[in-house]
């Protein structure tokens, strides 16, 4: 979209109105850890007025579309080990521990019965909509048989998260993925106690949220202080 829009202003008057830079990076998927050095380290190279990011969507084909913010992210990996191997589950199933089982109990307390984030201390930060805000939601259209197909939701499966539309839980709270979950593997499976169980938690957060700040222990699963607080 950008470039076709920097190309048409080229085409037709030969030059561009402002000054304009573009910055292409393809690490969105891992952090885009080496963006930070380079804006750093070239700031005065990267210096704008105005930021416009193309990683947004647009709503509608006939509704014009303006992404004011996006949700953040913090991630966790899990790990629960009970055993230095996996050992034969006929031979010693019953009194070992379950590391699988254990990390599904941890994973269940993440979230209420309905799907709502259930991390004390998650949403202590997340503000209420203003009546412009609501008003703004309210506004867009809202067709469950068009969300579903979009998502991929199968047929029986339930829109998640309590109440409240299906916009102010996608933009407006926050929210909690399984991202990966790990101990053996389909291919592998065998008649065996894992010895190990791992997980990847992808945490999406909503401003006034600070990602670097710890929050309250569930009574399974804590985010850990960071080193010096």
């Amino acid at each position: 979209m950008h470039a076709a829009a920097v190309r048409s202003y080229l085409a037709s008057s030969g030059r561009l109105p402002i000054n304009v830079k573009v910055l292409i990076e393809g690490e969105e998927e891992i952090g885009s850890t080496n963006l930070y050095k380079l804006l750093e380290q070239h700031r005065e190279l990267f210096a704008a007025d105005v930021v416009l990011i193309a990683d947004s969507e647009h709503f509608d084909s006939n509704v014009p579309t303006l992404t004011a913010s996006l949700r953040g992210i913090v991630t966790v990996n899990i790990e629960v080990r009970s055993l230095g191997s996996s050992v034969h589950s006929g031979t010693w199933g019953g009194p070992l521990p379950d590391p699988v089982l254990a990390l599904s109990k941890m994973l269940a307390t993440l979230v209420d019965d309905q799907g709502r984030p259930a991390i004390p201390g998650l949403g202590n930060k997340v503000h209420p909509l203003s009546s412009e805000e609501k008003a703004a939601l309210d506004a867009l259209p809202f067709r469950e048989a068009l969300y579903r197909k979009q998502s991929t939701l199968l047929p029986g499966a339930q829109i998640a998260g309590g109440a409240g539309s299906v916009y102010e839980k996608m933009w407006y709270r926050p929210s909690i993925a399984v991202n990966a979950v790990e101990a053996s593997s389909k291919k592998q499976a065998a008649n065996i106690i894992n010895d190990a169980a791992w997980a990847r938690i992808g945490i999406r957060i909503v401003p006034d949220m600070d990602p670097r700040r710890p929050w309250t222990c569930s009574p399974a699963i804590c985010v850990p202080t960071l080193p010096g607080e």
